[in-house]
């Protein structure tokens, strides 16, 4: 079902900086594992993203997007965004869904893996190891089904490598919470018209 673009301007932004405070979403076992990885060695074509959400929160269908914010040292940091395709759930996943959820997984798309790849080995020519600090961002467009004004609690994984299993990224958090956690204007998610 189309949902208007202006009605459909909910993001679900999913945040993993090099920085997480206590009260973090992302999982302890989850931070270890990424620290130690080393984003500069994936190949772009294997990263996985999943994403579940309660039914009520209705995602459009639209592409969703991958954003890497990446400050080396001291400097400014650069911010790229990717394109990602909807990819088959993860069986692994789908076996833990909870009633009344709804599992989605993305991966990126061609042209978005390339460019990907050939930013990663730029940084691997251009920073040392260690002195990258890096932020993943899952943004995907959506709305609100149940008529209601609570809480939206999603959970997000991530896969590095095809032989890796899937990573809780952010334990089950509010939408609103994660896009105000990543600097969204407007954190609500709009009804469905």
């Amino acid at each position: 079902m189309p949902f208007p673009r202006a009605r459909r301007k909910a993001a679900l932004a999913v945040i993993a900086a090099a920085v997480l405070s206590a009260c973090s979403p992302v999982p302890p076992s989850t931070i270890a594992a990424l620290h130690a990885f080393d984003l500069s060695t994936v190949a772009a074509g294997d990263l996985r993203l999943a994403v579940r959400v309660p039914a009520a929160f209705v995602l459009d269908g639209g592409a969703p997007t991958l954003t890497i914010t990446v400050a080396v040292a001291a400097g400014a940091p650069t911010v790229r965004t990717y394109t990602m395709a909807e990819t088959p759930a993860p069986p692994e996943l789908a076996a833990g869904a909870q009633s009344g959820t709804e599992l989605r997984a993305y991966a990126l798309d061609p042209r978005s893996a390339a460019e990907l790849d050939a930013y990663l080995a730029e940084l691997r020519h251009t920073a040392a190891p260690g002195s990258r600090q890096l932020a993943l961002g899952l943004g995907v467009e959506g709305c609100r089904s149940d008529g209601g004004s609570g809480r939206l609690e999603v959970t997000t994984f991530i896969q590095l490598a095809p032989t890796e299993p899937f990573l809780v990224l952010t334990r089950p958090r509010d939408v609103a919470t994660l896009a105000a956690m990543a600097g969204a204007e407007d954190a609500t998610v709009p009804p469905c018209t």
